[in-house]
């Protein structure tokens, strides 16, 4: 995907360039059910992953997060930006889904193709339970 429109290429991205950037939820686990219920057991998504997908579908398997890098690259996605929420109280997912998806990254890129760049998306959200307190001003 080198070389489009938009510069994935190159040296960097001058401010010519037109570069599309991407929120990144990462958080889904089909097995467990996390992010597809809600805790009283209704359905959480808005939109579902093909039924075919869905049964591997989780942040624990970098093969699902190369697949999601392999969509994002055919929609031109330049930069894609990882929701972040720590590793505090109960927070499972946040580190090993970014480490994961860095493992894809990472693959593709001994393969020659060239993934999206990251940047990294620090959900205001998580801030009351990432405070040791619970509140984020301490």
């Amino acid at each position: 995907m080198g070389g489009d429109r938009r510069g994935r290429a190159g040296a960097g991205w001058t401010s010519d360039n037109k570069i599309a950037c991407a929120n990144f939820f990462y958080w889904y686990d089909a097995a467990s059910g996390a992010h597809f219920k809600n805790p009283d057991g209704s359905d959480a998504m808005t939109h579902h992953p093909p039924g075919d997908v869905i049964k591997n579908y989780t942040y624990a398997d970098p093969a699902w997060g190369r697949r999601e890098l392999l969509d994002m690259m055919a929609a031109n996605v330049d930069v894609i930006l990882p929701v972040y929420w720590g590793d505090r109280h109960n927070v499972v997912w946040s580190k090993p889904g970014l480490r994961n998806l860095v493992a894809a990254a990472l693959q593709l890129a001994a393969e020659g193709v060239q993934p999206p760049r990251f940047g990294l998306f620090l959900d205001t959200a998580s801030l009351r339970i990432q405070s040791p307190r619970g509140n984020p001003r301490t």
